[in-house]
Formats: structure tokens, C-alpha cells, sequence
């Protein structure tokens, strides 16, 4: 009988509370929507994982670990769907841990990232919209994305013209790793008369990014600096993992995988 295994991959997180919130929510999700496949899950950071260890005594298997895992159950085909945001470094890490295990599988499949260049970025308008209906002449809504080195970092400006085609002229988003970081929004801001900043992250969770670069105490966190410059600054340390209609793509991104094999 032939065995299908569900593998969730994350980056992951050493908060509990947001990965209560985001993480397990989603993986909550695809599970559901999966019934018949045997559910697994991975992070991709050694750093989390060995946090949550040393910190907790809570194992979290990685990649590799549970592709072994999953073997060593029985299961011969495999669905792996990431939880990341683009199709960065960790995207192509996991893509070349999975090519070394193609041919133990009688087949794996792929699902995209959330903002992968060849989906459809309406459907995360939608889901963004109570966010950007909050966006108003005096009021700036500017998102933090982590951004990655690769050349797939445009998707964060996709989605911002995906905004202003909408109609939401007063939505930002910025990166802390990519080539869109805060340097690059300011200028952008300080060309209309707005009085307050509203930051929120465009990560999957509100984790170390959103409490320390975004809104941490160093002078150099996104809410000193815009502070510094004049701006009122508030916040909300969400996760898109919160959001069910962000979760929702992500089942719609794993059930499109079979016409996205690996192999």
C-alpha cells in the first residue's frame, strides 16, 4: 500500500507564542487538508533548533532529518510545502535537500513560497486588505519583509505595485536583508505629510526580525529611527500566520504542487 507523507518546512522560531499563533496554525491547516498523507514537519534554521534543545528539550527535526524519518516509515512519495515568503536562499537549500533524495522517492513534489514570481499576488491583497484599508493620507502603512540577496528579492516591489494598482497609494514595504530596506522607504515617506508610521511584519511569524529590527530598544530598530525622524510610530506584532486567508494559500500552493513536480 502506498504510503503519502506531508513535510511543512519553516525557518522557524524560538518564541512559543508566535509559533502557537502562526506556525502551528498553518501547519494545523495543511494537515486538515490532507487527511490521507501521513503529516511531518522541519526547520530549516540549525540556530532555532538548537535554541529550542538546549532552551526547551523540544526536538524539531530538520530537513534531512525528516525526509529520513519519513523513509524510515514507509512512506514512499512525499508533498513538502515551505512556509517561507519568497524563493530565497532557504528555498534553494531545500530544493537541493530534497534533489538529493529524488531517487528514494518514487516521487516528490514542491509546493511555491507565498510570493513565489509565478503565482498570482491578488489573492494576498485580499488577505492584506483590513491592513491596507487602514492606510490613509496621515497614516502610512509600512510593512517589514526580511528580503533575500537573490534575484527574486522584486517580489516585495511585485506587491507593491500590486498595492497601488489597487488603489493603496499609502502602503510601503520595506526589507531588513534585501534591496528594498528602510534607507530606500524614507525618502518615499517623506514626500507626503504623514504623521504616523504604522509598522507590521511581512514575515510568517513575529519573531526576531519584528521584535528587534522592527521594534526593539536599539537605536538603529525601524521604530527608533522613523521615532528620531519625526514620525509617531505604532505597531502590531503580527505574523501572517494569523490570518487564514494567508493560510489558505498556502493549502491552495501544496494542492497546485501536483503540476509542480520535482522531478
Amino acid at each position: 500500500m502506498t504510503k503519502t507523507a506531508l513535510l511543512v518546512t519553516t525557518f522557524g522560531s524560538s518564541y512559543p507564542d508566535t509559533v502557537e499563533k502562526n506556525i502551528l496554525t498553518l501547519e494545523k491547516a495543511l494537515a486538515q487538508s490532507f487527511p490521507d498523507y501521513r503529516f511531518y514537519r522541519a526547520y530549516t534554521s540549525v540556530t532555532i533548533r538548537k535554541i529550542l534543545w538546549e532552551r526547551d528539550h523540544i526536538k524539531v527535526d530538520s530537513v534531512q532529518e525528516a525526509l529520513d524519518q519519513i523513509l524510515s516509515d514507509g512512506c514512499n512519495r512525499i508533498l513538502v510545502q515551505p512556509s517561507f515568503l519568497v524563493s530565497g536562499l532557504e528555498f534553494h537549500r531545500l530544493k537541493l535537500a530534497l534533489d538529493a533524495y529524488r531517487e528514494r522517492f518514487d516521487w516528490i513534489k514542491l509546493g511555491l513560497p507565498l510570493l513565489s514570481p509565478e503565482a498570482d499576488l491578488t489573492g494576498i491583497l485580499t488577505a492584506l486588505k483590513p491592513d491596507l484599508d487602514k492606510s490613509s493620507e496621515d497614516v502610512a502603512l509600512l510593512y517589514m519583509g526580511h528580503g533575500t540577496q537573490l534575484a527574486n528579492d522584486h517580489v516585495y516591489q511585485d506587491l507593491t505595485n500590486t498595492f497601488r494598482q489597487a488603489g493603496y497609494k499609502n502602503a510601503y514595504i520595506g526589507t531588513v536583508e534585501g534591496k528594498y530596506g528602510l534607507d530606500h522607504v524614507i525618502p518615499m515617506l517623506r514626500e507626503k505629510n504623514y504623521t504616523e508610521i504604522h509598522l507590521l511584519p511581512l514575515m510568517l511569524v513575529a519573531g526576531d526580525h519584528a521584535r528587534n529590527d522592527m521594534i526593539g530598544d536599539e537605536p538603529d530598530s525601524w521604530r527608533n529611527v522613523l521615532t528620531q525622524q519625526g514620525w509617531q510610530v505604532s505597531y502590531k506584532l503580527r505574523g501572517l500566520g494569523e490570518l487564514p486567508a494567508i493560510r489558505e494559500i498556502f493549502v491552495q500552493r501544496a494542492k497546485a504542487a501536483e503540476d509542480f513536480p520535482l522531478k
